[in-house]
């Protein structure tokens, strides 16, 4: 067999090998001197270092492309930003201004139309109804007594006459309060209630077209809509608006709150006049 090299300061060490041979040997002598240099840089402290940072930068190098890549795909991809939404600020709460009320629930054996059946307990819902419509002008309703009215009778004269002033002559005038606003239910009247003369009248069997939003009974709302006329407001004929006609939305505008409130306010005085009066006697 022939002489082989077996290190690399050497070369053949017989130049009369033949040919093929000394290819051979050539062969094995770097195959032996690359695994003999893997061999010495992997048990080499420093080239592990410089491999191992070498890798630490390569890798570091990648993430950072990837990111950057990731970015710009969010940029192409994410709908556009929208400003941000003003928070709208709560309305100042406005003071409460508290109403008096007389409730009059009308009894008539011989005119059946001015007979409500409502009694104590349906009153007392309606006005919570009531004063939750009237919330949002800060004016409350506060009962001052229910009571059974007889309807009086109508002279031939009066039976003559439109249908405002038929009934209210028969609502008699010493029931009426004059401090407080007076609130007559009956059962059968033309519209479901009108203002007329300083009362406000209110058929029990009263019904209206429902709208988006819309309060839930028609007695709160058409009992809401009456003592809006008494406090000055108008028809608005606003499908959603406590003034329009014959539909249960109940919502005010910035002027009709503060007319209203004016309104309101006449009850204020009068009702503290009436309350020093009752002290003095």
């Amino acid at each position: 067999m022939p002489p082989s090299l077996v290190n690399r300061t050497g070369f053949f060490e017989s130049l009369s090998l033949p040919q093929n041979d000394r290819a051979l040997e050539w062969k094995t002598f770097r195959m032996r001197s690359k695994q003999s240099d893997a061999g010495a840089l992997l048990s080499d402290p420093h080239f592990l270092h410089l491999s191992f940072m070498k890798s630490l930068r390569l890798l570091s190098a990648l993430f950072g492309f990837l990111l950057v890549i990731g970015a710009a795909h969010r940029g192409v991809c994410a709908p556009p930003s929208e400003p941000p939404a003003k928070v709208a600020q709560p309305a100042a709460k406005l003071p409460t201004l508290t109403v008096p009320v007389r409730v009059h629930l009308m009894q008539s054996q011989a005119t059946p139309a001015m007979h409500t059946t409502l009694v104590e307990s349906d009153v007392r819902r309606i006005f919570g109804k009531a004063n939750m419509v009237w919330s949002q002008a800060g004016i409350q309703f506060e009962i001052e007594s229910i009571v059974h009215t007889e309807a009086a009778a109508l002279s031939a004269e009066v039976e003559k006459k439109d249908e405002f002033v038929r009934v209210n002559s028969m609502i008699p005038k010493a029931s009426l309060s004059t401090t407080a606003l007076n609130v007559c239910y009956v059962k059968e009247v033309k519209p479901n209630g009108f203002f007329h003369s300083g009362l406000i009248v209110v058929k029990d069997t009263a019904s209206l077209k429902p709208v988006e939003g819309g309060i839930d009974e028609p007695l709160p709302r058409v009992t809401s809509h009456e003592i809006g006329h008494a406090l000055g407001l108008s028809h608005r004929q606003d499908t959603t608006n406590l003034m329009a006609s014959g539909r249960t939305g109940f919502s005010l505008n910035d002027a009709e709150i503060k007319t209203a409130r004016e309104k309101a306010k006449a009850f204020q005085t009068t009702r503290a006049t009436g309350a020093e009066s009752a002290s003095d006697k």
